[in-house]
């Protein structure tokens, strides 16, 4: 095992996919998720809590759209559907408005537009989390976080994937909003990674959110390692956690 790899929110592979992203988007940081609605879902919950409001474009993804109407009410979260001006969004805040989500273009196949930058310098005035799907735009013809907007999501089995192999969903945005989108995601849940063979340190990824004398009390120290054997040989496995006791 040459190579590292960590468990859960963390690790070498999915740490690459959001450099790039970030890079592509010309932000600092981001968190990968398994589908672009999971990486929609936890970025709108990670800035609205029970009792705030949420603004939404009509011309949203089915999925996002059915996100709103089928989850955020049962979490105490109010929210709007509004038409796609730009003017529209902004005339619909009111004073418990935490989040704007929109998507430009959008409502495929009609490819609606606004103007994320009026709609981004709004929210910033009144202290507004914008989100804004990206994923028919991609990288290359638009930049949303260059216009303002805080938080860029992708949907990775579109353009970004190209021969419709991947299925992931990513979120960029600055280091600060990553930390709170990331805490969100273990929240939820996550994953413990492929088919590949892990060694991760369970007091920092699975009970990561437990405190340090609750995980004593339990048998999770800081020293214990939990080993998921994958499918890769046994006899390269054997050889490689071998060469690594004895470095």
């Amino acid at each position: 095992m040459k190579k590292e790899t960590k468990c859960v929110h963390t690790g070498s592979y999915r740490d690459v996919v959001v450099n790039k992203l970030a890079a592509l988007e010309e932000t600092e940081d981001g968190v990968l998720f398994s589908s672009g609605m999971a990486a929609m879902s936890t970025s709108v919950m990670s800035f609205a809590r029970s009792g705030d409001h949420v603004v939404m474009r009509n011309a949203l993804y089915g999925g996002t759209h059915a996100f709103a109407t089928y989850l955020l009410d049962r979490l105490g979260i109010h929210y709007n559907f509004t038409a796609t001006g730009s003017d529209a969004v902004c005339s619909i805040v009111n004073d418990r408005t935490k989040v704007i989500v929109k998507e430009s273009p959008t409502n495929n196949p009609l490819m609606d537009i606004i103007d994320i930058r009026k709609v981004a310098r709004f929210a910033k005035t009144r202290g507004i989390t914008s989100i804004i799907d990206n994923t028919f735009a991609t990288p290359v013809n638009q930049n949303p976080i260059k216009l303002g907007i805080d938080i860029v999501v992708h949907s990775g089995t579109k353009y970004l994937g190209g021969h419709s192999d991947i299925c992931c969903g990513i979120a960029v945005t600055s280091s600060k909003n990553t930390r709170h989108i990331r805490t969100t995601a273990r929240h939820l849940g996550g994953s413990l990674g492929g088919v590949e063979t892990t060694i991760c340190s369970p007091a920092t990824t699975s009970h990561a959110k437990i405190s340090a004398e609750e995980r004593k009390r339990v048998g999770i120290t800081d020293s214990l390692l939990r080993l998921s054997a994958g499918i890769e040989h046994v006899e390269d496995l054997v050889a490689d956690l071998d060469q690594t006791l004895n470095s």
